[in-house]
């Protein structure tokens, strides 16, 4: 069964207001609007449109033809016998002219419907298109890391660390790779709390005496997180400090979200 969206997009009710629709269309318009009286509205808005139009396009006959009129009227049923041909081909003048201006107001109704019909597939169109371009990046850019992982684990020199909540009640993770022949230092997977305004994370290298080295701030997202390089680490943590961060001296400032020990 025909719903509400598509009804309209068709066109119908133009169509049944100019009087254009087969009974078998007729009668499935009628039941349309019997299951939604909303329609009714539309349809009225359309006749007014309609009525405006012809207003609006209207022709005034010529003077002299009310003369003319008012004489066919006097004649009576026998107008039809005496009826001179110029009052003829005036009639046919007439009716020519109501057709074509019938036929310029259902075209005009028609075309503006078409174009409306065209302008909302166009948007979906453009709104799916955006929806599924999005889609894909984030495909693209989880394949990209995933590929970039398993690089990084088959490689013997990495070392995959995997930082768990520090905070009791609160959820936190997140996975380091550490290549210890070149020192880089990668983070993947981050599920941290929200960032309030002003503040960052930070990385940290606990050293074997405890003290803890700088590894930068970040801002989670999508991808591999490119960290400063360590050279040495027992374990590595992430704190919540102010934009910037914390002095390596210093150590973290703010809390603890995340820790893990190097296996």
């Amino acid at each position: 069964m025909m719903e509400k969206q598509e009804f309209l997009e068709a066109g119908w009710l133009e169509s049944y207001a100019l009087g254009l629709t087969t009974p078998s269309e007729k009668e499935m318009v009628t039941d349309m609007l019997g299951r939604y009286p909303e329609l009714q509205v539309e349809l009225e808005q359309i006749e007014h449109l309609l009525e405006c139009y012809a207003a609006a396009n209207a022709i005034a006959p010529a003077p002299y033809l009310r003369e003319r009129l008012l004489a066919l009227f006097r004649q009576g049923s026998g107008a039809e016998s005496v009826r001179p041909p110029a009052t003829v081909r005036w009639r046919g003048w007439l009716a020519a002219a109501l057709m074509v201006l019938a036929a310029s107001l259902g075209l005009n109704f028609w075309l503006a419907n078409r174009y409306r019909t065209a302008q909302q597939t166009v948007a979906r169109l453009e709104a799916q298109n955006t929806s599924i371009a999005e889609n894909l990046r984030v495909q693209q850019a989880a394949f990209s890391t995933g590929q970039q992982e398993i690089a990084l684990l088959k490689n013997p020199a990495v070392r995959h660390v995997e930082l768990a909540a520090a905070v009791p009640g609160t959820p936190a993770q997140a996975h380091v790779y550490w290549d210890t022949r070149t020192q880089a230092v990668y983070l993947s997977d981050l599920q941290l709390p929200h960032v309030p305004s002003g503040r960052q994370y930070q990385l940290w290298a606990i050293g074997k005496t405890g003290k803890p080295t700088d590894a930068g701030v970040f801002n989670p997202g999508e991808g591999l997180i490119r960290a400063k390089n360590v050279g040495e680490a027992t374990a590595f943590a992430i704190s919540l400090e102010a934009a910037g961060g914390s002095t390596t001296a210093a150590g973290p400032k703010g809390t603890i979200y995340a820790m893990g020990k190097v296996g």
